[in-house]
């Protein structure tokens, strides 16, 4: 999948911000016109479609999504017009974004890197240079992540085994619990839109 229709892309938010129709935390109201970040780039709640209409794979678009709610919301407006620049033309591949998003989330952990997060660890290193990490292995990590009480990981290891996309949310948003807020979303922040603009 690459990206396409990154101008219409950017055409779309721009006048989604000028005629003041952003909001957080509804997809969209069909009745006004106004949307969140999923909603103002496709009338409606399909993240799926915006991976058909813009080439952004769906757990990218999940990430997006949860920096733009989390943020206050003048910076998330910022943040939203953001994307489309960053991304900056059609034909990119970001499928390994998120993967990169991943590991720089695990580099970031408060925790001392025990064996069950080298484990992790390892594992989504094996993703970003394109390689496959097993279901099986991924599974049994998230689990001895777990039982060693480290949430980001284990919502990381879970995520890869079974492809949820709503698993990368939750690492990203237990990454916020364990960090001070406002730091966490801003390297969050920073990271997606770094990620963006190097892929190729």
């Amino acid at each position: 999948m690459l990206t396409k229709n990154i101008k219409e892309m950017k055409a779309v938010i721009d006048a989604h911000r000028a005629a003041d129709l952003l909001l957080q935390g509804t997809y969209y109201e069909k009745d006004t016109g106004r949307g969140c970040f999923v909603g103002c780039l496709v009338k409606g709640n399909g993240v799926p479609e915006i991976a058909v209409k813009y080439g952004i794979p769906e757990p990218v678009t999940r990430i997006l999504e949860h920096v733009f709610e989390n943020l206050p919301f003048s910076e998330a407006a910022d943040f939203f017009s953001e994307i489309p620049r960053a991304i900056g033309k059609d034909g990119k591949d970001l499928s390994r974004v998120i993967w990169l998003f991943v590991a720089e989330m695990l580099q970031e952990m408060p925790w001392k890197i025990t064996a069950e997060m080298q484990t992790v660890i390892n594992g989504v290193n094996l993703l970003v240079s394109g390689g496959d990490w097993l279901e099986h292995e991924a599974n049994d990590a998230a689990y001895a992540a777990m039982r060693f009480d480290n949430p980001i990981a284990a919502h990381i290891a879970f995520f890869a085994a079974n492809n949820q996309p709503y698993g990368i949310c939750a690492a990203a948003t237990s990454a916020i619990r364990v960090h001070e807020k406002g730091a966490e979303l801003e390297r969050q922040r920073a990271s997606i839109l770094r990620l963006l603009r190097d892929a190729k």
